[in-house]
Parts: structure tokens; sequence; C-alpha cells
């Protein structure tokens, strides 16, 4: 296939996927935030619980207690000072510096907050990446009284050179992380670019 038509078919394919995910995340917020809002408008608390109880029912600071949802988006840095020419320190950048819901923590992140997480994940590599069928990347959930759990995984395509968009949600408490992992042989040649390589998830507190 001639090059110029395989590039305006990947730009075709990279569209299709960023609008299919816009959707996806426009329906995922309207359901937890106009879907809820009968149900909390409804409930009655029960006269039985005592207002010393009450305070202890959440494992999260009141100061990051939080009645709205939130998009944070993350963007990979691959600046070889900051990898210390090591594949395990991977840094995600918020793009909100005082963030609090989500903390930056080795090659991964930290949830300061009990709630539901839409995470949309996407890694783009560089044209003239040597591809191969090991050319993965994944996103682990890590809790320390349950076993590690695989959320996130996928291959990087040698036409599109993407993993193209990866998508799950996710509820998780407080303190608990998700890792990112990905093959030594194409960490450096990620492209990222924010559009081509980024980490974007939507939080949702707990009705």
């Amino acid at each position: 296939m001639p090059e110029p038509t395989q590039n305006f078919l990947i730009r075709i394919l990279v569209l299709w996927n960023t609008v299919i995910t816009i959707l996806l995340i426009v329906l995922f917020v309207l359901y937890f935030t106009d879907g809820h809002k009968g149900l909390e408008n409804s409930a009655v608390k029960s006269s039985k619980i005592s207002s010393t109880e009450e305070r202890w029912t959440t494992t999260t600071p009141p100061s990051l207690v939080l009645s709205k949802a939130k998009m944070i988006s993350f963007k990979l840095i691959t600046d070889k000072k900051v990898y210390f020419m090591s594949s395990t320190d991977i840094t995600w950048r918020s793009s909100e510096p005082k963030e609090t819901v989500i903390s930056q923590v080795g090659n991964g992140l930290s949830m300061n907050v009990d709630g539901y997480y839409f995470l949309n994940l996407q890694v783009t590599v560089r044209p003239g990446c040597p591809i191969t069928d090991q050319s993965n990347v994944s996103l682990v959930h890590i809790q320390d009284d349950k076993e590690d759990q695989t959320l996130l995984e996928g291959s990087i395509n040698k036409e599109t050179n993407s993993t193209g968009i990866l998508s799950k949600v996710v509820e998780c408490g407080a303190g608990q992380k998700l890792i990112f992992n990905i093959n030594k042989s194409i960490l450096d040649c990620v492209d990222d670019e924010k559009h081509k390589t980024h980490l974007d998830i939507i939080f949702m507190p707990r009705p």
C-alpha cells in the first residue's frame, strides 16, 4: 500500500478511536452524575447511626471528599534524566500540578479517594521502532489484601505503531495503586506527544 494512503488510513483510525472514547466518557459521566442523583436524593439515613459512628463510615480524609466527577489527564515523561536509564522509573505527569485525587508514585499512580475510576490508556511508538510480539504495555491494579489484577493490557500494532484505546472502569479504595508496565525494547522509542501517548482518568465518587 502506498505510504500516503497508509498514513491517511492511520489518521482516520486514530480519529475514530478518539470519537468513540469521547462518546464513552460523556455517557459514563452522565450516568454517574444524573443517573445516581435521584437515588442520592431519595436515600434516608438510619436513625440508629450515631454521629460518632457516622464519622468513621469512610476511610477518605474529609478534605478529599468530592461530590462531582473529575477528569485528570497524565502525560508520559520519557526524559532520560527522569528515567536514570532505568525502565522501572516511569513518570506520569498530571495536567493539574496541585492534583489531590491521584498522586504519582514510582512507575504508577496512587488513588487517594475511594470511588470509581474510568481508565483510558493509549501508547504510541515512533516509526522505525523494532516491534515484536513482546512489545506490550499493561496497567496493573495493586491492592494490599488481594492479588494483583491486570486491568488493561495491549500490544503495539505494527501498522499503526499504537495500542489503540484501552479502556476500563474499576472501583478503587484510597491507598490502592495502578502500576504501568512497558516492554523495555519499546520504552526508548515511545512517542510522548500527548495526543499519541496518554493516560486519562475520570474519577467518580461513590454514591
